[in-house]
């Protein structure tokens, strides 16, 4: 990515493509996706500005190696963030219930899914869990799943002192022994070699 803020990008971005909102991940840099939500009018003439606008802002992020995302239709936070909160409230419950501990989910996801889904994502990965017959006999297959009660993700654990107490001491064994700039430069690190890879 070029040198400046997310801020200086986005700048960028708007004045190369007119009405653009961008939302950045949590955090920034951390992921190369970005969500464009596009606002226009509902005449043609609108609509018609509206393509070019988001054309060009689209190609705009690929320009600076991101990679956009366009929001069909305006939804509270962002498409990356609604999943990352379906497996976070997962996790919590994990840890309160003791079942797994930080460490433990981390190397879940870790060496788990996480490998598959950074490269494939999560439709593909199921793609081909289904075999020669794909997508359809992965549904038929595991969709009745779904509705086993095995999870909790409906349901948030009240985050009290004791369970904030909980995480933050297994979080700290976890990884206290490395800075927050340690962690980030790690993270870093890691995504490059990643991206490199795919």
């Amino acid at each position: 990515l070029p040198d400046g803020t997310l801020d200086d990008i986005v700048l960028a971005i708007e004045a190369a493509a007119g009405r653009l909102r961008a939302g950045e991940e949590s955090i920034p840099f951390d992921a190369l996706s970005l969500e464009a939500r596009y606002d226009a009018e509902r005449d043609q003439v609108a609509l018609e500005r509206l393509y070019i606008d988001s054309a060009k802002a689209e190609a705009t992020l690929r320009t600076i190696g991101m990679a956009p995302l366009r929001v069909r239709a305006e939804i509270d936070a962002h498409i990356a963030d609604r999943f990352l909160e379906a497996v976070w409230r997962e996790a919590l419950w994990l840890v309160k219930d003791g079942i797994a501990t930080t460490e433990e989910i981390d190397d879940a996801i870790r060496y788990g899914f996480g490998l598959r889904w950074a490269q494939m994502g999560l439709f593909e990965t199921y793609r081909i869990a289904g075999g020669e017959d794909g997508m359809t006999h992965f549904l038929q297959q595991f969709g009745p799943c779904l509705k086993w009660p095995w999870t909790k993700l409906m349901d948030v654990p009240d985050l009290d002192a004791a369970l904030v107490d909980k995480i933050a001491r297994q979080s700290e064994a976890q990884s206290g022994h490395h800075g927050i700039r340690d962690l980030e430069r790690i993270r870093d690190d890691n995504l490059v070699a990643i991206l490199r890879a795919l």
